[in-house]
């Protein structure tokens, strides 16, 4: 029990410290209106993050609920396929290093267009050629150690802009980042884009 209780510390102050730098960074894309939705929100610290910051409801939703999920993020559970919401049911949609995760990317964004009512929030690992694509795979399959059936759908900036001018979502915002997990250094971005 006591070896337990170390590893969950030890798990909670990373994902914590994680969570809390990219909320940090993604802040100026971030507005605190309505009903969030954090597709895909894996252990739920991230969107816990934003919940307490905006003051805000977070409905977590995920295909399953993983190991080390923070204990306020109880997700709702889905079959990846249609999201159990109303459409337009949510303000805001986070879509947090999710979509190069799902298998049909374009399909998981047009249901999370179905039930968003305003703007979706997507950050995605930051790829300049499909060259980068083995490195991104090897610092993911660390990153996310016990999320496992992960597949890779990664995609260049212009390439994600594209499937984003494809389904008519605005480009509001976006910026560059990076963050450093564990021991080595991620690139990302993010965009605030309008429904």
């Amino acid at each position: 029990m006591i070896l337990k209780d170390k590893i969950n510390s030890i798990v909670e102050g990373i994902a914590t410290s994680r969570a809390s730098d990219i909320v940090k960074k993604i802040q100026p894309l971030l507005q605190s209106d309505g009903k969030i939705l954090d597709f895909g929100s894996g252990v739920g610290y991230i969107g816990y993050l934003i919940s307490q910051m905006t003051g805000h409801d977070i409905i977590y939703l995920d295909v399953k609920q993983y190991p080390f999920t923070h204990p306020k993020a109880k997700p709702l559970l889905y079959n990846g396929t249609s999201i159990p919401l109303n459409d337009k049911s949510c303000d805001t949609a986070l879509i947090m290093f999710v979509l190069h995760h799902t298998k049909y990317p374009i399909e998981a964004l047009k249901e999370v267009i179905r039930v968003t009512n305003r703007r979706i929030i997507i950050c995605e690992d930051l790829l300049t050629s499909k060259r980068d694509v083995p490195i991104e795979v090897v610092k993911d399959i660390i990153s996310n150690y016990f999320f496992t059936h992960i597949t890779f759908s990664y995609k260049t900036e212009a390439e994600w802009e594209a499937i984003f001018d494809t389904l008519q979502l605005k480009i509001n915002k976006k910026i560059h980042f990076e963050t450093n997990p564990l021991f080595f250094s991620m690139k990302h971005i993010a965009w605030q884009l309008q429904i």
